[in-house]
């Protein structure tokens, strides 16, 4: 930062909670603008969202006996700096644990807040990336991810047929990324690194090395989707399988835990393409054909494995493999041009083929409930990211997330809702969706679904 540094009047997690307690966009963006000048606002937000530090703990513990000494008194800027110690890795396991107890310690009581926060990588303030670079260009580098168009008819007239149905995987967006050197790093669809014990290792260095076999000096990215399996193999229930790769996104899964963990990878993509410095010179069907020649007969892995996928040369191909997927207890499929290099965008040659939808939004209101609920959480009101979709979501809640989802806990966090379309209302400058039902808390994403595509 070139700016000047402006005399702070308010504390950090003031100012935050000022942000956090409006669910205006425009009043957020507004007392971010006026704080654009704070150095110490821009260093907390950048240490907090940038999805290219890591600190590799899983937040403040209480350390009886504590290898350091106690610290001075420091500032919340300070305590940044201290972190570094963290994300350069030249403190780790419990030698990292004790350090930040000391950070800690050294702060005040509103710093010891905010501290917390950046640690968990989640301010509360129901601001997205995209924010925060509108206010401070360039910022935060946004993560490259490529999503699905979501299915109607028209987006499927951008389909050429014959193309590729596959098994819309009920797990969680991942990425395995293999560096030149050897190091093998296993990150959400926000960039956030999962903690696995490096179970993903060895078997990731061996695709690279047959999928590159010139090795140029890239780093090579599996995309796929993140599930659990269980003894046999078999894929672990949505809830439980998401919860242990939950586990593995807040850092705190087990060895035994990580061990279940297996990709479904459906693509992979070069460093030169997925940085965005050149057009992708292969089409998905040689992408693919390598993927699928490399897992039948060449790689027998534990940890990974291909995405089930048939060709449909039509719509009603297309339609039929969608019942059969949804027969055998399946979420959906997705059709794939064969056609499309990989881009860094919502693709209009990857369609979700789904009929009830889904999709994830950012909570900017709670409402308490009635009867049994009084006193606990009766319904949520969530938005995309652009603000065009705003709805009331009630149902779907078990007992148990009706009691923990507090105002405190829930605000700005993000969660995924399924519907069954979008309703547009004529007196209303926003529109709203039929059916909406809570599906889960995504701890895995900052950012909400945008309304572009949502039919």
């Amino acid at each position: 930062m070139t700016n000047p540094l402006k005399e702070v009047h308010m504390s950090i997690q003031n100012i935050l909670n000022d942000i956090a307690n409006t669910s205006s966009r425009l009043e957020k963006e507004a007392i971010l603008e006026s704080e654009k000048q704070n150095n110490e606002l821009w260093a907390v937000i950048k240490a907090t969202y940038d999805p290219f530090t890591q600190y590799y703990v899983s937040g403040v513990v209480d350390v009886e006996e504590n290898t350091y000494e106690p610290l001075e008194a420091m500032s919340l800027s300070e305590s940044i700096a201290h972190l570094g110690f963290l994300s350069r890795r030249e403190k780790t396991g419990h030698d990292a644990r004790d350090y930040v107890a000391r950070v800690y310690e050294a702060l005040n009581d509103d710093d010891k807040e905010t501290f917390k926060k950046i640690l968990a990588r989640d301010l509360r303030i129901g601001c997205s990336t995209k924010t925060f670079n509108k206010i401070w260009t360039n910022m935060i580098k946004e993560y490259p991810c490529m999503l699905a168009t979501a299915y109607s008819e028209k987006a499927m007239e951008n389909i050429t047929f014959p193309a590729y149905s596959q098994t819309k995987m009920d797990g969680m967006r991942c990425n395995v990324i293999v560096h030149a050197d050897g190091k093998v790093e296993v990150r959400s669809r926000q960039g956030k690194l999962f903690e696995t014990h490096r179970v993903f290792d060895e078997e990731a260095l061996e695709i690279r090395n047959t999928l590159d076999k010139h090795n140029e000096g890239w780093y090579v990215v599996l995309d796929g989707e993140l599930i659990a399996r269980d003894e046999y193999g078999n894929a672990l229930p949505r809830q439980i399988s998401n919860g242990i790769c939950n586990k593995a996104n807040r850092g705190t899964i087990n060895g035994k835990e990580a061990s279940t963990l297996s990709l479904i990878v459906w693509d992979y993509i070069p460093e030169p393409v997925f940085e965005g410095h050149v057009e992708d010179p292969m089409m998905y069907q040689e992408r693919f054909d390598n993927l699928y020649e490399l897992f039948g007969f060449i790689i027998a892995s534990e940890h990974f494995a291909l995405v089930e996928s048939t060709i449909v040369n039509n719509y009603d191909e297309a339609r039929k493999h969608y019942s059969e997927s949804i027969e055998r207890g399946e979420e959906g499929t997705i059709v794939k041009d064969k056609s499309f290099g990989w881009k860094n965008e919502r693709s209009k040659h990857t369609v979700k083929f789904k009929e009830i939808k889904d999709l994830d939004l950012r909570v900017t209101d709670w409402t308490e409930g009635t009867g049994k609920n009084t006193g606990l959480l009766g319904a949520l009101t969530a938005e995309t990211s652009d603000g065009k979709i705003k709805v009331n979501v009630g149902t779907g809640f078990s007992d148990q997330q009706r009691k923990l989802f507090t105002r405190e806990f829930v605000m700005g966090r993000i969660i995924e809702i399924e519907y069954n379309q979008r309703i547009s209302a004529a007196n209303s400058s926003t529109d709203s969706l039929f059916l909406p039902r809570f599906i889960e808390l995504r701890e895995d994403k900052d950012v909400a679904n945008s309304s572009e595509g949502v039919v």
